[in-house]
């Protein structure tokens, strides 16, 4: 068994409090996840990397990387590949070129091994998974018509140890002002 952590990087949008409790809401009663971890954007998945170098690839990709607006606009349902279910996403059209371009510096770097090419990478919150994909299209819909876009920025990227039982933050770093 290897002694590297599991790492995972993730950026935390910075959204109105009305905002904020309002998709929480949605994911904790729809998203098993919520309550491990709160409302983020992948940018590296959980994989065996050396503490060392995650931390290092973390602080000098927060030196060159300006903080950013975001505007999260869209509900997609997404399938999950060899099941009958999916998640429900919520994705930004503002600001997905910045977390694009954050998720391809960490997988040019210390978690280039564990690149998957299959899905593509797609920047978004997940507030839902489901067991039947219908029910996912559903929601999705629903989401869209209650609130279709909701503004916030990013200001800094977390390195999190992600265990079985638990999600430790092991540093927050902020990205370069704008």
């Amino acid at each position: 068994m290897s002694s590297s952590p599991l790492l995972a990087i993730t950026a935390r949008p910075v959204l109105a409090e009305s905002d904020r409790a309002w998709i929480e809401s949605i994911r904790r009663e729809h998203d098993p996840q919520s309550a491990r971890i709160g409302l983020h954007v992948t940018l590296a998945f959980p994989a065996r990397v050396e503490l060392g170098f995650g931390l290092s690839e973390l602080a000098s990709a927060a030196q060159v990387s300006p903080r950013f607006e975001c505007a999260f606009d869209r509900f997609e349902p997404v399938r999950e590949p060899g099941t009958s279910g999916g998640h429900v996403f919520w994705l930004p059209e503002l600001g997905r070129k910045e977390f694009e371009a954050l998720h391809d510096r960490f997988y040019r770097g210390a978690f280039r091994a564990h690149l998957r090419a299959e899905p593509p990478y797609v920047p978004h919150v997940t507030v839902a998974a489901k067991t039947e994909f219908a029910d996912c299209v559903e929601l999705a819909r629903e989401l869209m018509a209650m609130r279709p876009r909701v503004r916030g920025h990013v200001e800094e990227l977390e390195l999190l140890d992600v265990g079985p039982d638990r999600i430790e933050l092991l540093a927050r770093v902020p990205l370069a002002p704008a």
